[in-house]
């Protein structure tokens, strides 16, 4: 009996030294390289971001720096797109589908645009600044133009509209709209002496 105690004894304590060993190994290669990874791998619960969550944020950026209109510099001569208020001023090509008025000049705060102009536009300029730009409309020779609406707009010379005319000649220094030969009809600025001849055929 007391053989077997002693066999039993053996094998525990033979059995406790294996399983010891087998605690204290040392990692493998393959289980280092996986430790040396795991501080820098991304939670599957908690990702960084999916590109969808990224590009829309990037695109509502996009979305609204698109919708706020910077502030344009002007001059004498540039054309602009112009709807009801300061804050939606564009600046165009003259002659452009787009373009509603030409500048005729800048009024500083204090001062006021000719009498004869088409459209005076106030603004605020960066700092406080106050001015008034001096509209007429954008009459580029050669272009039709729609005078049915309340601005002037561009079109085709094709273009079965109302008030369409075209754009055939400028005089410079007269009001007499008999000065228009070659077209059936005249716009006179009389502050500024200068007539505009169009053709509505």
């Amino acid at each position: 009996m007391g053989a077997v105690f002693a066999l039993a004894g053996a094998f525990y304590l033979a059995l406790s030294v294996v399983v010891g060993f087998t605690a204290e190994e040392p990692a493998g290669p393959d289980d280092a390289a996986a430790e040396k990874t795991l501080p820098t791998e991304v939670s599957a619960t908690q990702p960084l971001g999916t590109i969808t969550d990224i590009s829309g944020g990037v695109a509502s950026t996009l979305a609204k720096s698109a919708t706020k209109i910077p502030w344009v510099k002007l001059s004498a001569g540039d054309c602009v797109d112009l709807n009801v208020s300061a804050a939606d001023i564009r600046q165009v090509a003259c002659g452009d589908v787009n373009s509603r008025y030409k500048v005729t000049e800048l009024a500083p705060v204090g001062s006021h645009c000719p009498g004869d102009v088409d459209r005076a536009q106030p603004r605020t300029l960066p700092g406080g600044v106050d001015e008034t730009l001096c509209l007429d409309i954008d009459w580029t020779v050669g272009e039709c133009l729609d005078l049915a609406g309340d601005t002037a707009r561009h079109v085709d010379c094709a273009a079965d509209v109302p008030g369409r005319v075209r754009v055939l000649e400028i005089r410079h220094d007269t009001t007499d709209v008999n000065i228009c030969t070659t077209g059936d009809r005249g716009v006179v600025y009389d502050e500024r002496r200068y007539v505009v001849c169009v053709s509505t055929r």
